[in-house]
């Protein structure tokens, strides 16, 4: 409102609609004290995503969590990708962490993580945390305005301040650590955030707001 000076009153928000699967996709590797776990984070190299404490968090992380394979799926300026390759080796994440670049099915990369991280300075309406939320995944993510619209209050999500590689860190441990009853809440709260943000709430959305509006001019 201060930015657009539009009365509030005349404001109507109706997200993005996300077309999820009809049904929840299988649990992952089943749950033992030698697995290897998947960590991941999408989207485009750059400054907004904040890859930097990602990678400072997975340092930490893999200093007491070994077993854990870091994997970052997008694609971004060449500069920004050597930048990041050079911090990896800085901090010593060698085979731990991997640069996938773009990948082809997103859906299915997110599917396939056990815990999605996004250390986003910055969001709209963030469409990684969807469905990967939306399929049931545990999420740790920083407390920026669309981070925080999605998961405050989700059960299954963690929430920490922006560019806070510590509280990053320490969000991922506490789920890995008690990843079995972490893992159900996020699952059972799949369908809150299907509900929330699916394509059907969108559709219903307009469909409301068109009746409304020509009620008004009758």
């Amino acid at each position: 409102e201060s930015v657009l000076r539009l009365d509030e009153a005349n404001c109507r928000v109706i997200h993005n609609g996300i077309p999820f699967d009809p049904m929840l996709p299988e649990n992952g590797a089943p749950i033992s004290p030698d697995r290897l776990w998947s960590v991941g984070t999408l989207g485009n190299i750059r400054p907004a995503k904040d890859y930097r404490t990602f990678l400072r968090a997975a340092a930490i992380v893999k200093a007491s969590f070994p077993q854990v394979r870091f994997l970052v799926a997008g694609s971004g300026r060449e500069e920004d990708m050597r930048r990041l390759e050079v911090m990896k080796d800085e901090l010593g994440l060698g085979e731990a962490l991997q640069f996938l670049g773009f990948v082809n099915d997103p859906r299915r990369f997110l599917v396939d993580l056990d815990l999605f991280v996004s250390s986003s300075i910055t969001e709209g309406l963030p469409l990684s945390i969807l469905e990967a939320a939306g399929s049931g995944r545990p999420v740790v993510a920083s407390a920026c305005n669309g981070n925080r619209e999605v998961l405050e209050g989700l059960p299954g999500a963690v929430l920490v301040p922006p560019r806070d590689h510590l509280g990053l860190a320490q969000g991922i441990l506490s789920t890995l650590t008690d990843y079995p009853r972490v893992s159900g809440l996020a699952r059972a709260a799949a369908a809150e955030v299907r509900d929330r943000f699916g394509l059907s709430r969108m559709i219903d959305g307009y469909i409301h707001l068109y009746h409304s509006l020509t009620r008004e001019q009758a």
